[in-house]
C-alpha cells in the first residue's frame, strides 16, 4: 500500500509541476490555479482586453496634456527627433518629457503595486539619422553617458 501511495503522490507532483505548480517550499498554488483558470475555459474571455482598454483610457486621462501630446507625437511619427520637431522642442527636452510620461504611465498602470523596472529600451532613442557609422547601440550609448555622468559627479 505504501508503494502505491508513493507512486500516486509522485504522479500528482509531476502533473502539478507540468501545469505550473512550484515544487519548492514557496508553493502557494497560485501558478497552478493560473494555469487551470486559463486552460479550463471552453472559450477565451474578452475580460482582460476590456480591462486593459479601460485602464489605458483612464491612465491617459490622468497624464498631463503635455505628456499626452508627447505620446501622440511619438505614435504619429515613430521617431524621437521627428516627434520633437512636431512639438517644436529640442530632442533632449522631448526625451526627458517622454521619459517622465512613461514613468507616470507605469506608476498608474501598477497602481497599488511596486512598478517593475524598465526591462528594455526604446530602439528609436538609439542611433538615429546622422549618426550612422558610429556603430554605437542605444544601450552602449546609454552606458557611455552614465559613465561620463558618474565621472563628472565624482570630480
Amino acid at each position: 500500500m505504501e508503494a502505491g501511495r508513493r507512486a500516486l503522490a509522485e504522479d500528482v507532483k509531476t502533473t502539478m509541476r507540468h501545469h505550473g505548480a512550484r515544487t519548492d517550499t514557496r508553493n502557494n498554488g497560485a501558478r497552478y490555479a493560473m494555469y487551470w483558470e486559463w486552460a479550463g475555459r471552453a472559450v477565451s474571455s474578452p475580460e482582460p482586453g476590456i480591462v486593459e482598454r479601460v485602464a489605458l483610457e483612464q491612465i491617459l486621462a490622468a497624464l498631463t496634456p503635455r505628456q499626452r501630446e508627447a505620446f501622440a507625437a511619438l505614435a504619429a511619427t515613430g521617431d524621437h527627433p521627428d516627434a520633437a520637431r512636431l512639438l517644436d522642442i529640442e530632442d533632449q527636452t522631448f526625451r526627458s518629457l517622454i521619459g517622465r510620461a512613461r514613468t507616470a504611465f507605469r506608476g498608474w498602470w501598477h497602481e497599488g503595486e511596486q512598478p517593475s523596472r524598465h526591462w528594455g529600451c526604446d530602439r528609436r532613442a538609439g542611433p538615429v539619422r546622422g549618426t550612422v557609422g558610429k556603430g554605437e547601440s542605444a544601450v552602449a550609448n546609454l552606458c557611455r553617458r552614465q559613465r561620463a555622468a558618474s565621472k563628472k559627479a565624482a570630480a
